[in-house]
């Protein structure tokens, strides 16, 4: 799971393991959110631009 992590040079200061210390924080959420949100939408677009190239 560390590839498109290592990859991208994302913006957001987001440790890539899970803090051991619970409840997670606030920005720790938003900001794992936001990386999910970011890898789902490239991989939809890659997703549909290879079914598209395909047809």
């Amino acid at each position: 799971m560390l590839g498109p992590l290592q990859e991208r040079n994302s913006p957001f200061d987001c440790p890539l393991e899970r803090p051991v210390t619970w409840p997670i924080s606030p920005h720790f959420a938003q900001c794992y959110i936001t990386m999910l949100y970011i890898d789902t939408l490239l991989f939809s677009v890659r997703y549909l631009g290879v079914t598209i190239l395909s047809l």
